[in-house]
């Protein structure tokens, strides 16, 4: 579970910036909102892979 202004700060925006992908997120199953402000991804380890594809930009 991650806060959307976590988030945000990580990326270099602001929260409401992310309010379009967010919910493209959402429609496409990739995540949830676990809790207003907090959004889950569905699938089981998904955090690793996304880590492990930024850093095979190194």
């Amino acid at each position: 579970m991650a806060s959307t202004s976590a988030v945000a700060e990580r990326i270099g925006v602001i929260p409401s910036a992310l309010s379009p992908t967010r919910q493209s997120l959402i429609e496409k199953g990739i995540i949830y909102a676990e809790r207003r402000g907090y959004v889950s991804f569905n699938v089981p380890n998904m955090d690793r892979f996304v880590v492990r594809q930024v850093h095979l930009d190194d």
